[in-house]
């Protein structure tokens, strides 16, 4: 039997993508702090009444989400007892904590799912059955089965459907997952209801009044602050803070957000950008930025009209958004790189063996090769290896265009990029080619096998222009990121030699009995803490460019609709008050003993929410195999010795192509 804060989450869960749905953040967190006391309650640990709530049996539970709750208020009632209100709130400062628990319970329980993102959905048992996987057959109907049956009909709901729906009528959720015309019709059967138990009836009515104070004291503080908003010092005519943003937009950002808070303005070329930057900021987006804000639509559409399309994933918001997500989450899983490790390798071995052995080698563009062809073979079918040259000729000017706005928009049709667009074509043809069903017979499917089942069971969703910008997904997706980690990552192993060697260990270890496996590649610590810990220094997403959809408040400033954002979430990974000496690159911080990302929003080398990186498990395995097999190979060294790292950081961070190596000796 699910505990009541589990049943609260499951009622208002979005089934495709586990937000909570219409409930704000604020009151979901007073609501699950509501949820659990009441547990207690019903557990028989505490007696709740209009004015106090007691301990009347301080044994714990067994339970870690109940029993840390219990403790503190056998504590805090040693000097007298509190009100319900009084514990609602306190038990909601835990409320994100509460959250993640719960969503973990749920999937070790079978009844929802997350995939590489952390991304939380209905599991498909539940979906389509309704039912939970449960073992007390009186109580494994789904939760909302439970509670419409129990607000349209005239039986008595047993007391643990009376106290969910006291919850969920206390968060206004009926008014919105009911039509209108039905939730006028039912409102008095749902307020009876709400009535029956004296001891949700306290609980709930603190969750109101905490709910209404905190919106009046949110219009007070805009009120007394205003909206204006400070700018970013270093601004220049014309060209605002590009100068800055060349030598490292995450340095930069990180500066202004320390003297000037978490919301700042910038500008770039004639655009402003208001900025939302700091662990606060990802915090609070986290929990409530699906309400406020949008992908940068108007970008977007540019970039996939160049494609013959009117929409990418990324530029998506939606319904639509999150069925396309959710139909490519496999394709672009870590599993696509598992089920053919050595076909992978092959691929980085084939690219080693054009090292020249009388000159260096410049690392981000070899890696470049390596990544857009492993994800394009495995993820496509299709091996891009001839045409990588035009992919990444094609993208960057778009990217340019489009997604930084650093170039004019005719820099999308010079003869250069016309020619790269056709070579494009021409692998897109050779992907269409490669996927007749009657040639996929028994082959494991991959990402364009799902887009061309989709394209002929849903045309009206998937178009032919569309699946032409989907499918080149994979070989777009990892030409600058992935590549660009990966390129890091053996930048600071040979600058940390020790490191280098431990992780060379971990690699030969790897091969140690031919070709790698998956468990081996998840057996390496050493490896995985110097990923982090690289993407820590050098995240895959170092903004999400968003609109404002609706205006909302945040640090004492009204942020209206229609604003242009940058969401500056790795500005916290360069703060000395989470991270010690944060320029170091100290691997250590990973450790179990130290977990210096544990802090909600620390660590958000990904982006986050419905448009956080579909790729980044993928992303992950790709660092560790593609460093450990070069380790592997040969013995390399920086060239020269002493070099320094130089960035280009338009559109996105990624080493210059001074960063190069030699190689000293072949060991393979």
């Amino acid at each position: 039997m699910f505990n009541l804060a589990e049943e609260l989450l499951l009622l208002v869960m979005d089934e495709d993508n586990g937000e909570a749905t219409s409930v704000p953040a604020r009151t979901l967190g007073y609501a699950l702090a509501g949820a659990v006391l009441l547990e207690l309650a019903l557990q028989g640990r505490t007696d709740t009444g209009l004015e106090t709530l007691e301990v009347i049996d301080p044994t714990p539970l067994g339970d870690d989400l109940l029993d840390p709750v219990l403790s503190d208020i056998v504590e805090v009632s040693k000097g007298g007892p509190r009100n319900p209100e009084f514990w609602v709130r306190r038990v909601a400062e835990r409320s994100e904590e509460l959250r993640t628990q719960t969503l973990e319970r749920l999937a070790a329980a079978g009844v929802v799912e997350a995939d590489d993102t952390g991304f939380f959905s209905l599991s498909r048992l539940v979906a389509r059955s309704r039912r939970y996987p449960a073992t007390d057959s009186q109580r494994d109907k789904e939760v909302w089965l439970r509670v419409l049956h129990a607000i349209f009909s005239d039986d008595i709901p047993d007391t643990r459907d009376i106290v969910i729906i006291s919850l969920a009528n206390a968060c206004d959720v009926f008014q919105q997952m009911l039509l209108p015309e039905e939730y006028a019709e039912r409102r008095e059967r749902i307020e009876l209801i709400s009535q029956l138990e004296l001891i949700s009836r306290s609980v709930t009515d603190g969750i109101r009044n905490l709910t209404l104070a905190e919106a009046h004291a949110r219009r007070r503080g805009i009120q007394e602050k205003g909206g204006g908003w400070p700018r970013a010092s270093g601004h220049l005519p014309l060209i605002g803070h590009a100068l800055q943003f060349r030598n490292t937009i995450n340095g930069f950002l990180a500066e202004q957000y320390q003297n000037l808070g978490p919301v700042f303005e910038i500008s770039l070329l004639g655009k402003k950008w208001l900025v939302l930057a700091g662990p606060e900021a990802n915090h609070f987006l986290m929990r409530e930025g699906k309400d406020y804000l949008h992908t940068d639509h108007v970008a977007w559409q540019g970039f996939a009209q160049q494609f013959g399309g009117t929409r990418a994933l990324a530029g998506m918001d939606g319904a639509e958004h999150l069925r396309l997500r959710r139909a490519m989450r496999e394709g672009y899983s870590r599993r696509q790189l598992f089920k053919d490790l050595p076909h992978a390798v092959s691929i980085v071995d084939s690219e080693m063996r054009e090292w020249p052995e009388d000159r260096p080698v410049s690392v981000f563009p070899t890696v470049q090769r390596m990544v857009v062809t492993q994800l394009g073979t495995l993820m496509s079918g299709a091996s891009p290896r001839e045409f990588v040259d035009d992919i990444l000729t094609f993208i960057h000017a778009l990217e340019m265009v489009y997604m930084a706005r650093m170039y004019p928009r005719f820099m999308a049709h010079t003869p250069k990029v016309r020619r790269a667009r056709r070579r494009v074509e021409e692998l897109f043809e050779r992907v269409l080619a490669a996927h007749e069903p009657s040639l996929r017979v028994g082959e494991t499917p991959n990402l364009s096998d799902t887009l061309m089942d989709m394209r002929r069971s849903s045309p009206d969703f998937i178009s032919d222009a569309s699946l032409f910008v989907d499918s080149m997904g994979p070989f777009l997706a990892g030409a600058d990121t992935s590549s660009a980690a990966t390129s890091f990552m053996l930048y600071s192993l040979l600058k940390h030699p020790d490191i280098l060697e431990q992780v060379r260990d971990e690699a030969d270890e790897l091969f140690a009995t031919g070709a790698p496996t998956e468990a081996g590649i998840n057996d390496m610590p050493v490896t995985q803490r110097a990923i982090l810990e690289t993407l820590r220094l050098h995240p895959i997403v170092p903004v999400m460019v968003r609109s404002v959809a609706n205006s909302f408040e945040f640090a004492g400033y009204w942020i209206p609709a229609g604003t242009a954002v940058w969401v500056a979430m790795p500005v916290s990974h360069h703060l000395p008050e989470i991270y010690p000496d944060p320029h170091r690159f100290d691997i250590d911080r990973f450790l179990p003993e130290r977990r210096e990302h544990g802090r909600p929003g620390a660590y958000m080398p990904f982006g986050f929410g419905p448009h956080s990186c579909l790729g980044q498990g993928a992303a992950k395995v790709q660092m560790a195999l593609l460093n450990a097999t070069i380790l592997h190979r040969a013995e390399i060294a920086l060239d020269p010795p002493d070099y320094r790292l130089k960035l280009d950081s338009i559109p996105v961070p990624t080493p210059n192509r001074s960063f190069k190596i030699r190689v000293t000796r072949w060991r393979q």
